[in-house]
This record gives C-alpha cells, sequence and structure tokens, in this order.
C-alpha cells in the first residue's frame, strides 16, 4: 500500500499534479495495470507519513493486466450489475465515506450507515453481501435491510474479524466513483509492457456524432520477442474494436473483437508477431470511445501517441497528454537472426531454441526442412540458394518467426549502357567466400553467342571490351570455382540517328542524321557521309550535331544509308509523285 499511496502522489517519478496525499481508485488501477505495483510488504513496508516511494521492478511484482469496473449506482437500490461482478470476479475494490462511531458506525454489529455525507475517505474491498441483513443493526435506520460485507485493511482486530458491514442505503457507496475488480483469467507470463498511461486523470473522449474513432502508439523494440497482446480502456459493455499492428510502417497483424466490460481489457493476439532489436511497432485500435490521460508528471515525447478525428491523426503530446495502448512482449522461444551470405561460402542459418536433442523446422523458399538441435540447442541449415533476398520461417514449439536471408555473388558486375565504340567497357570482379579478391583466374563471358575468356588482376577484375553494333544485349559470366552464373543487360545507343522519311516530289523535305559523341553530346562541323542510289554525298553536321541531305529524287522508294567513321545506319525514303 505504502508503493501505491506514494507514487501517485505528484512528488514521484509517475505522479499525479495537485495529488499530496491519499489517493483514489482510478489512480491505484493504474498504478496496478502498469506493473507498478502491487509489491509485497517485505518490499516496501507501511509508512503513514511517506511522501516519496522508489519505484519497484522486482521478480515478486504482480502482474495484472485486466480490471473491470462496475458503478457509480443509478440509486440506493442499483445492486444488481455489483452482484453480478462479486459473483463472476470475486471481490471489488471500492471507496467509501468511513466512520469509526456513533451515529454512523455501531460497534457492537460492526455495521454503518449513514445518509449525509457522500464524500470518500477510505478504500476497502467489497466481497459479498447480505440481502436479510436486518436494518435494525444500525444505529441510524436505513429505509430497508441488506448490507453489503467489507473486508478492511486495518487488520483483525477491527470490526468483526476484519470484516464490517455496510448498508445498501450508505449514501457515500458507489455514488460518484466505480468499484474496480482486478481479474486474473489471463495467465499469459508476459515479459514486458510497453506504455505511456502510468499515470494521470482519465477521461473517456467519443465522438459527438458517435462515429468511431481510432488513436495509436508507436514504441520502439528493446530486444528480440514477441507482441502477444495489447491492453486498453473499454467504455462500453461489447464495445467493438479492430485492432492494426505495424512492424516497421508495415501491417503485419488485423484482429477484430468487442471489449468483454467496462474496464481495462488486454487483447490477446491470435497470431503472435516477433519483432527485432530497435524495430519501431505501431498500435493502431478504431472504436466508440478514447481514454485520454493528463495532469500526469510524465513528459511524453512528440511524434509517438496520436488520435484521429475529422480523418486528422493529431499529436496528443502536443497537449500533454496521452491514451493506452500497453504493448505486452513475451520473450522468444527461438532467438535467430537475419542472415547475410556470400554464396556457396560456409555460412548457415542458426536458430538457438535452448534445449538439445530437438525437431525445428525450417521453411525456405516455400520448402521445409527438419533440423535437430545439437548440445547446446542450436539448429543449423546450410543455404545453397543463388543470389538475391529470401525470407526464412523458423518455427519451434508452437511458435515461428520470421527472418531475411541475403544471398550475395561472388560475381560483382553492373549492367552497361554505353554509346556505340566509347570508351565505356564491361568490368566484372570475382571474390571468394569472405569477401575477398581472387586474381589471376580465368571468368567466361559469354554475349551475342560468343564466348570469351577473361583473367582476373591483382583487384579481382576482369573487363572485357564492348564493340557490338547499336542494340540490346544480355552478358552471361561463369565463376569458375563455385559454378555461379549471372547475367548481365548490356545496352549500346548509337552515336549516329535518323528516321524514315515519307515526302512529295520535291516538296522541300530534307533528310536529316543526328551525330552525338561518346558522351551523347551533338558533334558538330563533322562530315556525315550519304549514299542514295550508289551516289555519295557528304554534309557537315551543325551546331545540335544535325547533317541535312536535299531530296530531289523522282516518285518511289530509296534507301540511303548514312555513315560516319564505323557507325553507319540505313533508312527508307518514299517519294510520292505530285497531284496534279
Amino acid at each position: 500500500e505504502n508503493n501505491i499511496k506514494d507514487t501517485m502522489l505528484q512528488y514521484s517519478k509517475y505522479g499525479i499534479y495537485d495529488v499530496v496525499g491519499s489517493g483514489y481508485i482510478p489512480y491505484a488501477t493504474q498504478n496496478i495495470l502498469s506493473w507498478l505495483g502491487p509489491v509485497f510488504e517485505k518490499n516496501d513496508t507501511f509508512d503513514e507519513m511517506a511522501k516519496v516511494s522508489p519505484i519497484f521492478f522486482t521478480g515478486d511484482n504482480i502482474h495484472i493486466q485486466d480490471a473491470i469496473f462496475v458503478g457509480p449506482r443509478k440509486n440506493l437500490t442499483d445492486n444488481d450489475e455489483i452482484k453480478k461482478a462479486i459473483m463472476k470476479y470475486g471481490s471489488l475494490a471500492i471507496e467509501y465515506y468511513s466512520s469509526v462511531g456513533a451515529p454512523d458506525y455501531n460497534n457492537k454489529t460492526h455495521a454503518q450507515y449513514q445518509n449525509l455525507l457522500n464524500e470518500r475517505t477510505h478504500v476497502v474491498s467489497v466481497v459479498g453481501w447480505d440481502d436479510n441483513y436486518p436494518k435494525e443493526n444500525f444505529l441510524t435506520t436505513p429505509p430497508g435491510d441488506g448490507a453489503w460485507i467489507l473486508k478492511d485493511n486495518f487488520g483483525f482486530e477491527n470490526g468483526d474479524k476484519g470484516y464490517i458491514y455496510l448498508s445498501y442505503y450508505d449514501v457515500s457507496f458507489l455514488n460518484l466513483s466505480y468499484a474496480v475488480g482486478f481479474i486474473i483469467e489471463n495467465t499469459e507470463k508476459y515479459a514486458r509492457n510497453y506504455q505511456t498511461d502510468l499515470s494521470g486523470n482519465m477521461i473517456f473522449f467519443d465522438d459527438m456524432f458517435g462515429k468511431n474513432v481510432s488513436y495509436k502508439i508507436t514504441y520502439q523494440s528493446q530486444k528480440t520477442e514477441l507482441i502477444s497482446g495489447v491492453g486498453t480502456y473499454f467504455k462500453y459493455d461489447g464495445e467493438p474494436y479492430v485492432l492494426n499492428i505495424y512492424v516497421n510502417n508495415e501491417l503485419k497483424h488485423v484482429q477484430n473483437g468487442t471489449g468483454p466490460y467496462y474496464g481495462f481489457h488486454t487483447v490477446k493476439l491470435t497470431d503472435e508477431i516477433p519483432i527485432n532489436l530497435g524495430d519501431n511497432f505501431t498500435v493502431e485500435i478504431t472504436k466508440k470511445s478514447v481514454p485520454i490521460f493528463n495532469n500526469s508528471r510524465q513528459h511524453y515525447a512528440k511524434d509517438t501517441v496520436f488520435m484521429k478525428t475529422d480523418d486528422v491523426w493529431k499529436d496528443l503530446a502536443l497537449k500533454n497528454m496521452t491514451t493506452s495502448l500497453k504493448v505486452y512482449t513475451k520473450d522468444l522461444a527461438i532467438y535467430t537472426q537475419d542472415l547475410v551470405k556470400i554464396y556457396k561460402n560456409d555460412s548457415k542459418f542458426e536458430a538457438d531454441v535452448g534445449v538439445a536433442n530437438e525437431t525445428v523446422t525450417f521453411d525456405v523458399n516455400g520448402v521445409k526442412y527438419n533440423r535437430v538441435s545439437d548440445e547446446n540447442g542450436t539448429a543449423r541449415i546450410a543455404i545453397n540458394l543463388n543470389p538475391g533476398n529470401y525470407t526464412i520461417k523458423t518455427s519451434f514449439n508452437g511458435i515461428a518467426v520470421e527472418n531475411k536471408i541475403t544471398v550475395l555473388p561472388t560475381l560483382i558486375a553492373q549492367n552497361l549502357v554505353k554509346y556505340f565504340r566509347n570508351e565505356s567497357q564491361f568490368y566484372i570482379a570475382l571474390i571468394d567466400g569472405t569477401g575477398k579478391a581472387i586474381s589471376d583466374v580465368d571468368i567466361t563471358m559469354n554475349i551475342n553467342g560468343v564466348f570469351y575468356n577473361r583473367t582476373t588482376d591483382a583487384n579481382g577484375t576482369a573487363r572485357l571490351n564492348i564493340n557490338l553494333n547499336p542494340g540490346e544485349y544480355i552478358l552471361t559470366a561463369t565463376d569458375p570455382l563455385t559454378g555461379l552464373m549471372m547475367s548481365y543487360n548490356i545496352t549500346v545507343l548509337p552515336v549516329l540517328t535518323a528516321s524514315d522519311i515519307s515526302m512529295t516530289y520535291l516538296d522541300g523535305t530534307q533528310f536529316k542524321a543526328k551525330l552525338v559523341d561518346g558522351k551523347g553530346n551533338p558533334l558538330k562541323n563533322v562530315g556525315v557521309t550519304f549514299n542514295i542510289n550508289g551516289v555519295f554525298y557528304t554534309r557537315l553536321t551543325d551546331s545540335n550535331g544535325t547533317a541535312k541531305l536535299n531530296i530531289n529524287l523522282m516518285a518511289g522508294e530509296y534507301i540511303i544509308t548514312s555513315q560516319y567513321e564505323n557507325a553507319q545506319i540505313s533508312n527508307k525514303i518514299t517519294v510520292s509523285a505530285k497531284k496534279d
């Protein structure tokens, strides 16, 4: 109790402004749901005058993931929901006005009734009821029989061995606040609790038109683990929700459901989601109500907590607010890492399952393989895939995790785009399984059906001169050591270009050929030779690299050949007769 009392005060790291003493059930509930408590008294003995208590994260902390809220009562006989909750979930924590003597408290019957003050001064557990408890047992007679059975927290010396009776008609019982029942049906052993809502004044936001509202929080993972559950507050019984979970901005999980009660509920994921150390994961939920926290001493990071209204995401941290979306994770039973390896080297993909002689299943590229863990609990699989990116799924003991495998080639080269007969050539490097360059080895290259052998230099690089005519080609290179074959695109661009023309006899149309240098720049003041019907013409290129030839041919079809040094192209000229 000391820990709960002090950590909610404004003097605590996670305290609430303006709370200087005592506290309320909502604050204690936040403390418990945040795993700050409860703790055993041996860890923090009670000090009535204390204002500061350390934050405890011990192995003895009791982890609670679910809490039901009941009330407040509509009137003094509105008791059915409270009774149902006690029957289903056990005792409920409530606040009421505690009196220690006449005229409200009967020391002989340990019964209290008062109808004047609706203040709340004490927290106890309501553990049962007696509809027939006589009204005559109270010093002041209430309107009817019936009493709640309360378990006090002052020890066995107080009341009837620690129990007292509170009349159904006591005006302080659940008149303004709600009762809280902590549900322990969720027995999942979560390892971590990612959260921002450790304390504060909580209110529910509802859209004024009754529309659904979305809210989300982004966290960064502290280790490789499994996202297993998400907890938040629900304002209504049976409140529908849609839950989306993203890992590094990629949607990984969608789950629909309904909140089972008014209170805090943890949604167990139908599929647990593996995350790696440093991953950013975002939990987004859409439903009728949004729990908003403010007035806390916490400082909230910007660009982390958002609420969506009017189709606009709004950063709650800008108003020093947050919402409630706790994310619960489990430690992995499988420890794996992404693998980057060079083709056919000795690197294997490993999975540590912590136990020896157990079967581990690997799903690689759609094919499943079983491997048995060694004496250290590690299972391994050789990766003999061609260069590329792959996904591997490792399954063991009902848990599956995914990793990426990247296979790098032993041949390293780039596609080549060059102009006809310029200085650009094709270069290719050869490395071994450790990434070290290999010299004095012949690499076989096949392009356009012709094979060439080129020897690697001291840097492991071989060169093939490309003197092909303009066009697109596939070059296939072979690593003589591993047998790896890699293909590359070779594109040879023309330096001399022209288009077919159609014209009418003597209409003034010119045939134009454009000439560029080996870098694609216009080549001016050089001669381009044209051949039509065995007659040759030479024309100089202008500043744009264009050579022009007047066409005075009779009607008919002709082939014109344009040539500059080794570059030569052919085009068609169609001349139509003039119409009378």
